[in-house]
């Protein structure tokens, strides 16, 4: 951090917590400065992590509410369940949610730690977590996105898959499953820790992207599929 923005931070602190509130929106359209920015800060803030948290609870929710309402749901349900039971079950849903994206951000930081152990790489666990906090911003946006653009005809091909993506080409049926658990949002998602990682570590981006890449997208087609 320039020594201009140390003395502004001294001089005006609510200016940092006001800028961290942003980070989530500005990593998608300025990943390089604000990734330098968290590495230089030694912080993410809470501040950030609500504004993740609140984005995709939201999302979460308005896609529960859209589920009840479906005739599958409906028959499960039986006869005119009450409002206020629907909504009990939404927010119910919403906060299991919230809880399985923390539990995947810690399971896929401890992958990640342990792989960048095996090939001598030293980063420490807090720092590599706010990276993987702050890169789940591209799986918010994914997931808002394949809600608004979901394709009723190829219900079983997520619009921000890769098998939609080739959803023109001849693909037979096990090819068309395997790629359809490969998001490409979360493909940008683990660009973005690669790209962190190499400011912490100094290593190329080719070389980080070589040893994360595989195992990350093996992990997260395993989660797609759970």
């Amino acid at each position: 951090m320039r020594l201009e923005e140390q003395e502004q931070l001294v001089r005006n602190p609510s200016h940092v917590f006001i800028k961290r509130i942003f980070y989530p929106f500005k990593i998608i359209y300025s990943p390089q400065k604000t990734l330098l920015n968290i590495h230089n800060e030694k912080k993410l803030g809470i501040l950030a992590t609500l504004t993740l948290v609140i984005l995709f609870a939201a999302i979460s929710i308005v896609i529960s509410q859209n589920l009840l309402e479906s005739e599958y749901i409906a028959d499960l349900l039986g006869n005119n369940p009450s409002q206020s039971f629907k909504n009990a079950l939404t927010i119910f849903a919403a906060i299991m949610q919230v809880f399985l994206f923390f539990v995947n951000i810690l399971l896929l930081t401890a992958l990640i730690k342990i792989v960048l152990s095996i090939v001598k790489l030293k980063v420490k666990f807090r720092e590599l977590l706010r990276f993987v906090i702050i890169a789940q911003s591209p799986v918010v946006l994914g997931l808002g996105i394949k809600y608004v653009l979901s394709d009723p005809s190829q219900y079983h091909i997520p619009v921000t898959s890769l098998a939609y993506l080739f959803s023109g080409l001849n693909m037979n049926q096990f090819l068309q499953i395997f790629l359809s658990k490969i998001e490409l949002f979360n493909l940008w998602s683990l660009f973005l820790i690669c790209l962190s990682l190499t400011i912490v570590t100094k290593q190329s981006l080719t070389k980080i992207v070589s040893i994360l890449f595989p195992v990350t997208i093996i992990f997260n087609t395993l989660i797609e599929l759970i």
